[in-house]
């Protein structure tokens, strides 16, 4: 099962990081070791040095536009792909090492691999990923169980059951929990409940009535709406929950903390006994979610925004436990539907990629398999990336 949209991003990989230590070593460092003298030739003001001139804008004075001045020139050569959102050398350099990747994983597709060993995992992950035959045929039943699992909730505590199995599977439904560096004690990792449950970016997306933030509410509607269409609801049905959806998260949202109040450290750090937070939250048992979440009963946790936790217990009550449920299915779909079938895939970008980021067209299939096995089988495939692309000869240059 894939974790939450939030845990997508491949920007920063083992072997993207390797590559790039790899290209400084051979680009920026002499052939020899034979040490070179500074060039002594006298250099004119009007003569740029260390970049290349075809990146500056020369129409461009740099006291009325320094940036178009200095990069007019590269952002004109380089517009914006149409599968992309944003575009520089830290997106071409990520391509270059997808490259690689992309030949190291078709190669082991292609072979027979020993049974239980990781080359067979990398092999049979990437294979699996680009059978979009296959993946179209499964339709939703690889979801069936999960959406039987949320059918099936009838209290409160039920309700805790199931957040538990989501967050285990890295969906951060209402909450997130995970372990984080304790502010005081650079010894320590912590246990730390924190705000969460939203899809949209943060809550100023569901609280501000700008122009931009209602279109924004709108198309999620929208979005919301033929997603659980794909899942088989009636249209009315499906309408009326995406309501529903919206209406849960934006409550949760105006009890969160804003992006301003959230860089504030100091307020974010909230340590307390287990005992003491789980008489706040009376209808939410805090070690069994721990036994959900496969972690031991901690005796204290740092709660990273206590405003939002004071309000919980209301909001738990308050929702009828069929919104909740209703709630519980569409973070589970929004969180899964890039690796389903076709139509909730072309809905998933509809939204997430051409509203949310301005992107026209999805990367080619191969590279989003990439980027998932690299995310998922980071290890073992940065092991075969170093085997291939960084020999004990570039380590010791």
């Amino acid at each position: 099962m894939a974790p939450s949209k939030a845990s997508r991003s491949y920007v920063s990989r083992p072997a993207l990081a390797l590559l790039a230590w790899a290209l400084l070593c051979t680009t920026l460092r002499p052939a020899t070791a034979t040490p070179q003298t500074p060039s002594t030739r006298p250099v004119s003001p009007s003569t740029p040095t260390g970049y290349a001139r075809a990146n500056l804008d020369l129409s461009v004075r740099p006291q009325d536009d320094f940036y178009e001045y200095a990069v007019g020139g590269y952002l004109k050569q380089h517009p914006i792909p149409a599968d992309r959102s944003t575009f520089g050398v830290d997106a071409v350099l990520n391509d270059r090492v997808h490259a690689v990747l992309h030949r190291i994983l078709t190669s082991l597709a292609a072979h027979p691999q020993v049974p239980g060993s990781n080359l067979q995992k990398l092999g049979d992950f990437y294979a699996s990923g680009m059978d979009v035959g296959a993946i179209n045929k499964a339709g939703l039943r690889p979801l069936k169980p999960e959406l039987a699992k949320i059918d099936a909730i009838r209290s409160l505590a039920d309700l805790d059951h199931e957040v538990a199995r989501l967050h285990a599977l890295g969906i951060s439904a209402i909450f997130s929990f995970g372990p984080d560096q304790d502010c005081k004690n650079p010894q320590q990792v912590i246990g730390e409940f924190s705000q969460s449950g939203l899809t949209l970016p943060d809550r100023d997306y569901y609280v501000l009535n700008d122009a931009d933030k209602q279109r924004v509410r709108k198309a999620f509607v929208q979005h919301v709406t033929r997603m659980f269409e794909l899942m088989g609801d009636p249209s009315a049905r499906a309408s009326s929950q995406a309501a529903t959806v919206l209406a849960i998260e934006t409550r949760l949202a105006r009890n969160s903390m804003s992006a301003d109040e959230m860089r504030n450290p100091r307020s974010l750090y909230n340590p307390t006994s287990v005992a003491a937070f789980q008489k706040r939250l009376p209808d939410f048992r805090i070690d069994p979610y721990f036994d959900g979440i496969g972690v031991p009963h901690l005796a204290s946790v740092n709660i990273a925004t206590p405003r939002f936790f004071n309000t919980i217990p209301a909001t738990l009550r308050d929702v009828p436990l069929a919104d909740w449920k209703c709630y519980l299915r569409w973070q589970l779909i929004n969180a899964v539907a890039p690796y389903l079938s076709t139509p909730f895939r072309h809905e998933d970008f509809a939204f997430n990629g051409r509203v949310m980021t301005g992107a026209k067209q999805p990367l080619p299939r191969w590279q989003r398999v990439v980027a998932w096995t690299d995310e998922y089988l980071g290890d073992p495939l940065g092991q075969q990336f170093v085997k291939r692309c960084f020999p004990p000869a570039a380590k010791a240059r």
